[in-house]
């Protein structure tokens, strides 16, 4: 009898415990969805007797992939890279 208690002890614990709980609604914790909106940074000369030849003004802000963990500054005539506020690009 003892036997017989003990494995009726068993599962009803294994029951109640393998029971959804209603009570309890699970809310994903995720980050807040953003937009952002890009911007491309572009030369404005503002002294023309410093321009240089031929002229930057109105070139685009790009940066070139020069060696490991090296990249340089530069202007292109063409569109240029896409900077965001919130870091990414």
């Amino acid at each position: 009898m003892s036997m017989l208690k003990t494995l009726f002890t068993i599962g009803a614990a294994t029951v109640a415990t393998a029971a959804p709980l209603t009570c309890r609604d699970v809310v994903p914790n995720y980050p807040p969805n953003s937009l952002s909106t890009g911007f491309r940074l572009v030369a404005n000369v503002t002294d023309p007797t410093t321009d240089l030849t031929p002229s930057v003004n109105g070139w685009e802000f790009q940066g070139i992939h020069t060696g490991a963990g090296e990249n340089d500054a530069v202007l292109l005539s063409g569109p240029g890279r896409i900077f965001y506020h919130n870091g990414q690009s």
